[in-house]
Order: C-alpha cells, then sequence, then structure tokens
C-alpha cells in the first residue's frame, strides 16, 4: 500500500537533494517545470512501459483486474480523481521527494511503486508481472490544495507522468506488495529502502505458504540490489515499515542513521488474513510484538502532523473500502474510521483497496490517498 515521503519517512528537516537542472516544460515527461532538462536530474525523464492497455483477464482479484486510482484532501473530504493512473496495476506504494532547489526552483517529486500485470510490459523472464514505477517531478510550490493537486495530477497526464519498470525480474525475483522508504545518505545521495515479499522461494510445508521478506536498495529507485532476507513469514503479506522515531513531520527525507545498520529504530504491519500484526526493531532485525489491528488488511503507515495513523482496507457491504486508525506513542491503536468507501463515488462502484496517504507539506494539510480498485465485475470477465 502506499507510503508517504519525502524520502521515506520522518527525521529532521528536509535536507536538499543533490544539484542537477530543474524538469523541462511539461508535454516532454520531465515534470513541467519551465527550465531546460539536464542530464543530472534525480528523477525519470522518460517512460519505457505502458501506463495502461486491454489485455484478457480471468481473475476477479488479481492485478490484471485493478487499476490505481488517486484521491484528494484539504479539508473537505476526499475528491476521487477521474483518471487511473495505471490500468493492470495493484497494490501502489507512494512517496513524495523533497529535492531541494534545483537552478533556483524548489523542486519535488511524486514516486509510486505498483505491481505491473499488463502484458504490454513483459518480456521474456519476466513471469506474471513486473514492478513499475510511475513519477511526476513538479516545482514544490505547484501542490497546495485539493485543486492544484487535481490539475496537477490528471492535466497533460500521460506527459507529465512518466512510466519505467524496475530491474528486480532480472534477478529471478517474483515481488508483491512493495514498500518503499527513502533515506539520505551522509554524502547526499537518496537511497530508496524496497520493503517487499519475494515468492521465488516460496515453499509448502504442511500447507503452510512460506514467504520472504526482502530488503532491496537503489540509489534511483529503478536499479535495486538485494541485501538480505529480514524474515521469512508464514501465511503473511504486505510488509509496511515506518519509523518509531521521529523528530519533525512526515514527509521528511529520513537521516541516514535510519539506514540499515543505523540506530534508528523501525516498526512493521504484516497483513496476517484479516489482522495487521506488528513487528517493532531495525531494518534488519525485527520480532513480533503480539501487538495487532484487527479486521482490516494491507496498510501503509503514515505519519501526520497529530502522529501517526494506519491506513488500510476491509469490507463493507461485500466490498473493500479505506479505513484509518490512529497508533499511539504507547504502541496502542485506535478504533478504525471509515475514510472512503463505494458510496463516496461512482468511480467506486467496485470498491477501495490497498490504501496510503501522502501528506504533503505546506499550510492547507493536503493529503493523496493512492490505491487500487477492480476495473470488471466477475461476469464482464
Amino acid at each position: 500500500a502506499a507510503e508517504p515521503v519525502a524520502g521515506g519517512g520522518s527525521g529532521g528537516e528536509v535536507e536538499e537533494g543533490a544539484g542537477g537542472s530543474a524538469g523541462g516544460a511539461a508535454g516532454d515527461g520531465s515534470g513541467g517545470a519551465d527550465t531546460e532538462p539536464s542530464s543530472a536530474l534525480p528523477w525519470p525523464t522518460e517512460s519505457d512501459i505502458e501506463p495502461r492497455g486491454d489485455m484478457r483477464c480471468d481473475a476477479y482479484d488479481k492485478p490484471c483486474n485493478h487499476k490505481v486510482m488517486i484521491a484528494v484532501d484539504d479539508g473537505a473530504g476526499w475528491q476521487v480523481l477521474d483518471f487511473a493512473l495505471a490500468l493492470r496495476a495493484s497494490v501502489p506504494d507512494a512517496i513524495y521527494i523533497d529535492h531541494g532547489e534545483i537552478d533556483g526552483v524548489r523542486m519535488a517529486e511524486l514516486r509510486v511503486f505498483y505491481v505491473d500485470e499488463f502484458e504490454g510490459n513483459l518480456g521474456e523472464g519476466d513471469g506474471v508481472h513486473i514492478l513499475s514505477t510511475a513519477s511526476l517531478a513538479f516545482p514544490a510550490d505547484a501542490l497546495t490544495d485539493a485543486a492544484s493537486a487535481a490539475a496537477l495530477l490528471t492535466e497533460q497526464a500521460d506527459a507529465r507522468w512518466v512510466y519505467r519498470r524496475t530491474n528486480l525480474t532480472e534477478h529471478g525475483d517474483v515481488v508483491v506488495d512493495p514498500n518503499v522508504e527513502v533515506i539520505r545518505r551522509e554524502d547526499g545521495g537518496l537511497d530508496y529502502v524496497l520493503v517487499t515479499l519475494d515468492l521465488k522461494e516460496l515453499t509448502d510445508s504442511d500447507e503452510q505458504s512460506l514467504k520472504d521478506v526482502l530488503i532491496a536498495r537503489s540509489e534511483d529507485g529503478l536499479d535495486f540490489e538485494r541485501l538480505h532476507r529480514l524474515l521469512k513469514v508464514n501465511r503473511a503479506t504486505d510488509p509496511d515499515p515506518f519509523p518509531l522515531d521521529f523528530d519533525g513531520l512526515y514527509p521528511a527525507v529520513l537521516p541516514s542513521r535510519y539506514g540499515l545498520g543505523g540506530e534508528g529504530r523501525w516498526g512493521m504491519h504484516l497483513s496476517q488474513g484479516d489482522n495487521l500484526d506488528r513487528y517493532d526493531g531495525d531494518l534488519s532485525e525485527m520480532s513480533r510484538t503480539g501487538l495487532a489491528l484487527s479486521e482490516v488488511s494491507v496498510s501503509g503507515t503514515a505519519i501526520l502532523p497529530d502522529g501517526a495513523r494506519v491506513y488500510a482496507h476491509n469490507n463493507k457491504n461485500g466490498l473493500p473500502c479505506a479505513v484509518s486508525a490512529s497508533l499511539g506513542a504507547d504502541g496502542r491503536y485506535g478504533a478504525p474510521v471509515i475514510e472512503l468507501e463505494a458510496a463516496d463515488s461512482p468511480l467506486l462502484d467496485l470498491g477501495v483497496s490497498s490504501p496510503g496517504v501522502v501528506p504533503i507539506p505546506g499550510e492547507a494539510g493536503l493529503r493523496l490517498m493512492f490505491f487500487h480498485t477492480r476495473i470488471d465485475e466477475p461476469q464482464d470477465l
């Protein structure tokens, strides 16, 4: 599910990004700024996959029958945008990155990671799906309220958003349920740390499905190196890491102490059926706490001005809906409340799944929700 970040979590002030030139004019895929692009931009500028397309799908609740969508809220309630960020795509995880001042313009980026099952994007050896990204770079002051967000995210969308595949299938990985944190290194560069499930080594033992929770690292969010296995879990899905220690607000680029082997403490939710089980530790060693949030699944945890909040989905009237619950400093959860459901928009008549919320810096309190919904009903497949 989606995860807010200007890097991945919280922890101190947002640090300025690497140098380079602000992106080119809207329509060239480089993010909509008014200056010419340079070769040193810290975000992708050209697509190498298609965001959407037609294909046969014979499964109601598989990525080939899912589409990634966005809702925005600046305090007046969630507004669902009539725009599919990606079709044949599932379980999005979104991050906000403050790249700092580039050629006199403070630049930001939205980067969305998702499971991509569109057959037109699959190559030899890819299996049934790949892990892809959608990226949108923009002047940070262009995203202030719901109206500006709706315009920025949807107008000239296919020219502004840049779609790329990652390299994870090149290692033979079968990656699902992505969750990405971005960590600022001491040298000023970024590490994209992917925590995910890998089904490549899935084994059956007494009819119990065992899966690896893996960590992979990348300097550009596209070319990942597999680091190590974090946990081997039984019947669990959707790892959702989040910092337990934070000095500032999410989103903010994490300082290097939150990196692998650093001093930062992390929590992680894992979906176990209709419960979220909680693990604590650091990104290389975690243990089960016994704490859980019941009757919800597939979470994305955000650090908001009023504290930590867990976004997830549960079922209401037979359809999934987005819910959220507070996470107190004592580790206890509040009662889940409904955030977004089918009755809120005709665009959601097949429900809301895998929600995650990205808080945007600024006085308006703007939030973006990334989620997936279904494309066709069972009788239409």
